[in-house]
């Protein structure tokens, strides 16, 4: 519901269609939860997000080239799900810091990169979008509210090169910083340090070429998260209440660069399917839009069962492939 109120005073507030207008969360845990937060504050804070989108329209500037790069970002991201030799899984949360042996173990299944899109008016740079997988979080339940490591290097970045900075969580439902996190308030300025050195480096990397054909497109989700079963930690099986209705998912593309936004919690899986599927072009993946769906595991992560999984085998297989054909018709894929 949230997703949808900052969509559509956003829509009202610029004048813009209601579908081409999508809005995607970071997911810190030190941050307002709706759950949690009066109606009133949600009401409120829309309205100045609104308002400030409405004022920035007498401060567009057009741009003509558009920008891509990327860097390999070492030691922060990690799988949470680690398999073991017999089969089951044993979870890796964002801090690590009782457990030297999660640590220790491998990062598994990640997306190692931090991509770049730059958008620039002839060679100067306008404004930089910045994606990368992970929930971005270091520690958190201490009552702050924070930008946490992610937000951190964005800022730093941004005061470094004097350019606006914008920070995305992509498919990051079953990744975490926990392998290289601690707790301690020296693993978080480490996790700061390379994002922020990543950042810098990916800017640099940038390629400006023309800007292509833009298309945006649109694909509206509704089954088999509607009224899904779900597997309780007891095993026992019970029924989501959430109805979740239209779930709208979209896509920016300008010539061969690819913007795609995926609801809730996709696993990193997603993204990398994403990628394989353009293996020509440059696609940079988003996830955290409408979070009603939750986590969206593989179907294969669903039979392992483990973290991120509540929806039986059957019932992942379909939203594996409900939200595949999504992704290719969002890239435009035949």
């Amino acid at each position: 519901p949230e997703n949808r109120l900052f969509r559509r005073k956003l829509a009202e507030a610029t004048g813009a269609d209601l579908s081409h207008v999508a809005v995607q969360c970071v997911h810190q845990h030190t941050a307002p939860s709706s759950a949690e937060t009066e109606k009133d504050f949600f009401d409120k804070m829309t309205d100045r997000v609104a308002a400030a989108a409405k004022r920035s329209l007498n401060e567009m500037q057009p741009f003509d080239s558009i920008g891509t790069g990327q860097t390999r970002v070492e030691r922060v991201a990690s799988n949470r799900r680690i398999v073991r030799k017999d089969g089951t899984v044993r979870n890796r949360f964002s801090s690590t810091k009782k457990s030297p042996e999660l640590r220790a173990a491998p990062e598994g299944l990640i997306d190692p990169y931090l991509k770049t899109i730059t958008f620039a008016s002839g060679k100067k740079p306008l404004a930089r979008l910045h994606y990368y997988a992970t929930h971005p979080q270091s520690f958190y339940k201490d009552g702050r509210v924070s930008i946490d490591f992610v937000g951190m290097a964005r800022e730093r970045w941004q005061e470094k090169e004097g350019v606006p900075q914008i920070y995305f969580t992509g498919c990051a439902g079953d990744i975490g910083a926990g392998k290289y996190n601690d707790g301690s308030r020296r693993a978080r300025a480490e996790l700061e340090e390379r994002l922020y050195r990543a950042m810098a480096a990916s800017s640099a990397t940038t390629q400006l070429e023309p800007v292509g054909k833009i298309t945006w497109r649109t694909v509206k989700l509704s089954q088999p998260w509607d009224d899904r079963t779900i597997t309780s930690a007891s095993g026992g099986k019970i029924i989501d209440e959430r109805v979740v209705g239209l779930i709208e998912t979209s896509s920016l593309q300008m010539g061969d660069v690819h913007i795609l936004n995926l609801p809730g919690e996709p696993f990193v899986a997603y993204q990398l399917y994403a990628q394989e599927l353009m293996l020509n072009s440059f696609v940079a993946t988003t996830g955290l839009g409408d979070g009603n769906t939750g986590y969206i595991p593989t179907a294969q992560a669903a039979s392992e069962g483990g973290y991120g999984v509540r929806v039986s085998p059957s019932v992942a297989s379909q939203e594996e492939a409900a939200l595949k054909k999504a992704i290719r018709d969002l890239l435009g894929v035949k």
